[in-house]
């Protein structure tokens, strides 16, 4: 099993902080290439040049025996957008990754949900929970402070956590 991108860095966090035992994972290498089998955990990158994603499906779609699983949102207009667009019309897609062209003969599929919310809906939902203490791992910074704010005045510890 593996991590990669914003999911790799959110795992070393929450080890750091020793939020719960350590996952039995370890960072994606440079030079991975699909020759055994595995579980690839990534944020999704919607397939964006320069994101994890793309380069791991620009490493998976040439085998059908891979699966590129989106999960969550894929805006419009974006690489991960087209890709299950192409995919659920044609079992002859033909794509470019990351310098990659080829045809997609790995299984592509995505999974409906999403971890974003909107401020309001994030804060009533924490505030439901109950919590002590709160560790904001990803997002925009000034969202953060203000959600920091809130939680502060109702007596909810809030902690900024950077990434390496």
């Amino acid at each position: 099993m593996y991590f990669d991108g914003l999911t790799a860095e959110v795992n070393q966090i929450c080890a750091r902080l020793q939020l719960y035992e350590p996952v039995l994972a370890q960072p994606l290498p440079d030079n991975w290439q699909p020759d055994q089998p595995a579980v690839i955990v990534a944020s999704s990158g919607m397939l964006l040049p320069g994101s994890s994603s793309a380069r791991l499906a620009a490493r998976l779609k040439g085998d059908p025996r891979n699966a590129i699983c989106l999960v969550g949102y894929q805006a419009p207009e974006t690489p991960g957008s087209y890709l299950l667009k192409a995919s659920y019309w044609s079992n002859q897609v033909y794509w470019h990754w990351e310098g990659t062209p080829g045809r997609v003969r790995a299984r592509v599929d995505s999974f409906p949900f999403s971890a974003h919310v909107q401020g309001p809906e994030l804060k009533d939902w924490l505030l439901g929970l109950a919590p002590e203490r709160v560790y904001l791992i990803h997002g925009d910074y000034a969202g953060q402070v203000e959600l920091a704010e809130i939680l502060a005045k109702k007596g909810v510890t809030a902690e900024i956590c950077e990434t390496e």
